[in-house]
């Protein structure tokens, strides 16, 4: 039997785990790699002595010269900060919904191992 929309759609326009996972996915996944190339960095985990213990964190790990990320001032090992759910994913949702603009973006600045000052980066991202 064939259901009606209202009974495939959750109400109040959720959606499903599989649905936000699925997005996500995709964000980090095919977007995010040709974001990375684009705009001059490197993504990856860097090992920190934060306040609740050693952990590994997501991480500009690379950051190309001449880059839109290098003249925004990103250094390697600066810390994605400021996600609510997925760093990877929220930053490539960032940049793709800023294209053709500036976009703010916060990182932790790692000193000595340790999670240092907050930074922030104005990154200009191309247009389509």
């Amino acid at each position: 039997m064939m259901k009606t929309q209202a009974e495939r759609c959750p109400p109040n326009g959720a959606t499903s785990t599989l649905g936000n996972y699925s997005f996500g996915w995709v964000l980090v996944e095919l977007e995010l790699p040709h974001l990375e190339g684009q705009l001059g960095f490197t993504l990856g985990t860097v090992f920190t002595t934060g306040p609740y213990g050693p952990t590994n964190r997501d991480a500009v790990i690379a950051v190309g010269p001449g880059g839109a990320f290098e003249r925004a001032g990103v250094r390697p090992e600066d810390l994605l900060f400021g996600y609510k759910h997925g760093f990877r994913a929220g930053l490539a949702l960032d940049l793709l919904s800023h294209r053709g603009e500036t976009v703010e973006l916060h990182f932790l600045r790692m000193e000595r191992g340790e999670e240092g000052e907050t930074v922030v980066a104005w990154v200009k991202v191309p247009g389509e």
